[in-house]
């Protein structure tokens, strides 16, 4: 399949407009993406994207894809398509999306590692990828306890520590998306709620991140500003 790369460049920084998988015009396996490039900013590194976890396929089937259009740019905007992953990879089933990546590195104040969720169907969808409006941080941060359905079980608490404390601790900011593909179902018929508390390198605080019920599919949000 045919791959197109155009490149423009300005003496501010380096504009990439990539057309991935193009076919005829309006093909389900088209994808467009645009990646900008500043050099003073944080830059993208992605670490895993997939396209139908919510169906059962293998974690970071477009990682490949991904990592090679939006990698080492500050922003990058581009479309779910089947072309990501050489063609549907679950048929007869509404896919989702997902993808996580990082901005600067682990251990430092001004990173974060951040994750982007694109509802079912997702195919022919755009999600965007961005490090350039990350807010600054001054510390990193330290979960001490996630929970997923402790509004329907109380002793659920702490249920979910295991998969996100190694996703956001050490960064300064960290957006996790729950996902009951991952996290299972703790609570089968109630809207669960997500809770999480932390700490920051750079104060004494117990901070929280929580989203409402249903949280699947949604992103909760920690900083250590």
């Amino acid at each position: 399949m045919m791959k197109i790369l155009s490149i423009a460049r300005t003496f501010v920084g380096i504009s990439v407009v990539a057309l991935l998988g193009a076919g005829c015009s309006g093909s389900p396996d088209e994808s467009v993406s645009t990646a900008t490039e500043n050099l003073s900013g944080q830059r993208i590194d992605v670490i895993s994207a997939t396209f139908g976890l919510n169906c059962g396929v293998s974690r970071g089937n477009a990682t490949g894809a991904v990592a090679s259009a939006c990698d080492g740019a500050t922003s990058c905007t581009q479309t779910v398509s089947t072309g990501m992953t050489g063609g549907d990879p679950a048929r007869g089933c509404d896919k989702d999306f997902d993808a996580d990546y990082a901005c600067g590195t682990v251990g430092t104040a001004n990173s974060g590692r951040l994750a982007v969720h694109v509802p079912r169907e997702a195919n022919t969808k755009p999600f965007s990828l961005n490090c350039a409006t990350m807010p600054g941080n001054t510390g990193t941060m330290t979960i001490l306890d996630a929970t997923y359905g402790l509004n329907c079980n109380s002793g659920l608490s702490g249920n979910v520590t295991w998969d996100v404390a190694p996703f956001c601790n050490g960064w300064g900011h960290c957006r996790y998306e729950v996902s009951s593909a991952t996290l299972g179902d703790p609570a089968r018929g109630c809207d669960k709620t997500f809770v999480a508390h932390y700490r920051c390198s750079s104060d004494s605080i117990v901070h929280t991140a929580s989203a409402p019920g249903e949280a699947n599919g949604r992103i909760a949000s920690f900083d250590c500003q």
